[in-house]
């Protein structure tokens, strides 16, 4: 995307300050936005243990990628788990997020 373009803006590739947050909120996926082209990289946070995803995206088709990043979205609502603190767990010495469910 060009420089000059608002984050939010259909050409932009930055993603606007509150996309990531509801992302998460709907796929419980942190993704890492660092990582090089064509390269699907993140954290999803399942109910009981977080998972790396690092898939090549040229590797599998479009059809295939979304069906499985969608299988991984909760389809009965009930008790989420709350968002981690800003900046970890990846890249800090902060311990992953723990959720202990209501009694």
């Amino acid at each position: 995307g060009d420089p000059k373009t608002p984050p939010g803006h259909p050409n932009s590739s930055i993603p606007p300050p509150r996309t990531p947050q509801l992302y998460y909120e709907i796929s419980r996926i942190d993704w890492d936005y660092t990582a090089e082209p064509g390269r699907i990289r993140g954290i999803h946070y399942g109910p009981d243990i977080a998972v790396p995803l690092d898939m090549d995206g040229s590797q599998h088709s479009g059809i295939f990628i979304s069906d499985f990043l969608w299988g991984l979205v909760p389809t009965q609502w009930g008790p989420r788990r709350p968002p981690c603190p800003p900046g970890g767990p990846r890249g800090s010495a902060t311990p992953p997020c723990t959720w202990d469910p209501p009694h």
